[in-house]
């Protein structure tokens, strides 16, 4: 917002902006085998980055990019309703790579890590070309050039909302990647090509195309297009030619899914632009998906970087975090923008030095300033960002341009304070074309040496002060996804219950036909969602549903079940699978048993059998202590890697999948309390009896010949006898024998 100003006499802003002329015969010529090997080293050095930071767990690939691209490829935008809330319809393609990635190399997860991150290297090298740009449009030498590129580069690449989102599947790096590349080619368009206008255009098409949220920057760069050039017919041109190409990218990427959204929910654009495009789900009704603080005021807009300059939460973003660029970079340009007025008053009063306000037009040539045009582009879209999102993620394209904004707002501050300080006669002109090269580089040096150290000193004091927030990671482990779940019976409904479980659906699909998803998610707290369609739909779709039915429930979400009761779900507490999962650690996830409370009996318990067997199952012939509904009797709460039995006897019950031979031998696994004589029992069949006095033990026991049963319903039971079992001597009153870890069938 400050500095706009300067708009009333267009040539004095191009002034503030760039202050000399560009000297081409300083410039180095272009190499492109060097820009080729730059940006395999940023590529090389961003994939490193995302590996170090470790694997992607947020909120939003546990909500819908896993689950999205999984229902586009196969084919489900009609079989499930909303399994990822209001997000499920949003365009799947930018997580069509990952989802790919994690299908065909899952099991590499540091692989898929390090190809996750090659975007940022993509961020940074655009980053660097557009300020590397303006140090040739302001004459830096080669040395400073290089200084100042890299100290920029450095200031925006760690800025907190592109850091923390380095490998992860937010895709505000690609989409903004598009964004800045249609800025580099219209900036460096000098020749007025309108084949570069129209790839700009098509770029940034499809950046919105791929996320909406990226459609705020299509206004903000036709409006900076008229401050690029001087004459208003090629700004004119360029803005029409921009558009048409952007929305050609914009219907080819999108199109189609929105005409399904359309289909579905009555908005092509659906959740978003409520007001605009009225949906019959929500009926016009605006959301905050975000559940952050908008500005209140207009005084808390102008200084809303200051907000998160210091530690702060739910503010523009969930975790808690601090970065103080925004607010620096504003000050800087505040400070410009009084200065060059102050200088433009000075110079209007005592009509000193006229010929360095005044573009030279005399040639007729139709002058470039991409200065002007970044400084325009950075604030309508810092402008439209604050009053559509206020997500620090989606102004990614924003802090990329923050050294390049920063660079032109410093050298303003001492080009400024040069010729307001030094009187006529010892102020240098650079603008002089009689001057020499060598002239111009001696004037200039101050200037280039003051600004670079003040950069250097920028990005060491934010470097200190920038607290990264953190939108959820996880230790690697043997694959991306490392999921335990019983494996459900054809025809069953999924009631996903909280916003982070629709990554599951694609692994408890598997092998079960006919499975079905339906999410229950946090807009349906809000008493007036029942006064929405959307409401009716989900009711339609529970109820019209015949076959098992079962609810997944995150424990942070426990709170959500109200939802349950006003849709007439019951969920039977006591017939349960723990569900565990490498992106969930320690949490005790359940599958709970669940029937409709006016479904017919017969048909309810049948439904509710076939799914308390599959609760039992062995998935892959194996348990392990987490999968808490095995351990029916005898058994304590269970620690992080083992759980203890509570008296003289404890039982596991399973159920053996359909096999072509059956099981022979069976291993447990676990660790006794000092020397433990155990019996052990499988259905009423004497197996195992002896001593365990082993740290560590893992019992392989031959199984007897039809004492197993394998028909794939019939329960099995197997019978823990501690006869020794004791209290230890700290105070615990449970009578202890044996840690439980876990069992097997071979």
């Amino acid at each position: 917002m400050i500095g706009c100003f300067c708009l009333r006499d267009i040539n004095e802003f191009d002034k503030f902006f760039q202050p000399m002329k560009l000297n081409h015969k300083l410039l180095p010529k272009s190499d492109t085998l060097n820009k080729i090997l730059l940006l395999i080293m940023f590529l090389v050095a961003s994939g490193l980055v995302s590996l170090f930071l470790g694997q992607d767990a947020n909120y939003d690939l546990k909500n819908y990019h896993f689950y999205n691209p999984w229902a586009f490829l196969d084919g489900r935008f009609h079989a499930d309703l909303s399994p990822a809330g209001i997000q499920t319809y949003t365009s799947p393609l930018m997580d069509v790579p990952y989802y790919l990635l994690v299908k065909y190399l899952g099991t590499h997860p540091r692989l898929v890590a390090f190809v996750m991150g090659l975007p940022y290297g993509i961020l940074v090298y655009l980053s660097f070309l557009i300020v590397w740009h303006m140090t040739r449009v302001y004459n830096f030498t080669r040395l400073f050039r290089v200084l100042a590129t890299t100290t920029l580069v450095i200031f925006s690449a760690t800025a907190a909302g592109t850091f923390c989102v380095i490998g992860t599947t937010f895709n505000d790096i690609p989409t903004a990647c598009l964004v800045l590349a249609s800025i580099y080619l219209l900036m460096t368009n000098k020749a007025d090509s309108i084949k570069i206008v129209l790839l700009a255009g098509s770029l940034a098409g499809l950046g919105a195309a791929l996320k909406l949220t990226v459609c705020i920057f299509a206004p903000a760069i036709m409006v900076a297009l008229f401050g690029l050039f001087s004459n208003w017919k090629i700004c004119l041109r360029q803005s029409v030619f921009f558009a048409g190409g952007w929305w050609l990218a914009f219907l080819i990427a999108y199109g189609w899914f929105g005409y399904q959204y359309y289909v579905i929910t009555g908005s092509p654009v659906f959740p978003m632009f409520e007001s605009i495009f009225p949906s019959k789900w929500l009926a016009g009704n605006d959301l905050n998906l975000y559940g952050l603080r908008l500005p209140q005021s207009l005084t808390m807009a102008i200084f809303y970087p200051f907000y998160w300059a210091k530690m702060n939460v739910n503010i523009v973003a969930e975790p808690p975090f601090a970065d103080p660029k925004f607010a620096i970079v504003f000050c800087l340009t505040f400070l410009a923008a009084i200065l060059s007025c102050y200088r433009i008053l000075y110079s209007a009063v005592f009509k000193s030095n006229r010929h360095n306000l005044r573009s030279d037009d005399n040639s007729g040539e139709n002058k470039i300033f991409p200065g002007r045009f970044l400084f325009i582009f950075f604030i309508m879209g810092y402008i439209l960002w604050e009053y559509m999102f206020c997500a620090l993620r989606y102004a990614v394209v924003l802090e990329a341009l923050l050294g390049v904004i920063c660079l032109m707002s410093v050298y303003s501050i001492f080009s400024n304070l040069q010729r307001i300080l030094l009187s006529e006669t010892q102020r240098p002109d650079p603008l002089n074309s009689q001057g020499s090269a060598t002239a111009t580089k001696i004037s200039q040096m101050p200037l280039m040496l003051h600004s670079t150290v003040l950069f250097v000193f920028i990005l060491i004091g934010t470097l200190l002060t920038t607290h990264q927030p953190d939108f959820g990671r996880v230790p690697y482990a043997r694959e991306v996804f490392e999921v335990t779940a019983p494996q459900l019976p054809d025809n069953t409904q999924v009631i996903i219950l909280g916003n982070q479980g629709a990554y599951m659906a694609p692994l408890l699909a598997k092998g079960t036909k006919g499975v079905s998803f339906i999410g229950l998610t946090n807009i349906l707290m809000d008493p007036k969602s029942r006064n929405y369609p959307y409401w009716e739909v989900i009711k339609n779709k529970i109820s019209q549903h015949a076959g098992p039915r079962c609810v997944l429930l995150f424990p942070q979400y426990a709170y959500f079940e109200p939802i349950l009761t006003d849709l007439g779900i019951n969920v039977r507490n006591e017939a349960y699978a723990a569900v565990t999962s490498n992106m969930d650690p320690r949490l005790k996830i359940r599958l709970y048993n669940a029937r409709l409370v006016n479904q017919i009996a017969v048909t309810d318990d049948k439904n509710m059998e076939l799914i308390r067997s599959a609760f039992y199952q062995l998935n892959n012939l194996r348990m392990n202590h987490w999968q808490d509904q095995f351990l029916t009797h005898g058994w304590s709460v269970g620690e992080e890697w083992f759980c203890w039995n509570d008296g003289n006897s404890a039982k596991i019950q399973f159920v053996v999948p359909p096999q072509k031979k059956a099981p022979t031998r069976i291993s447990i696994a676990g660790f006794p309390q000092g020397a433990q004589h155990v019996k052990l029992l499988l259905n009423g069949q004497i197996v195992f009896d002896g001593i365990v006095e082993t740290e560590t033990a893992l019992l392989n026991i031959a199984i007897p010949i039809d004492s197993l049963r394998t028909d794939g319903t019939t329960m099995n039971e197997l019978d823990f006898r501690f006869p020794d079992a004791r209290s230890p001597d700290n105070g615990d009153p449970r009578k202890l024998a044996f840690a439980f870890i876990g069992l097997e069938l071979h």
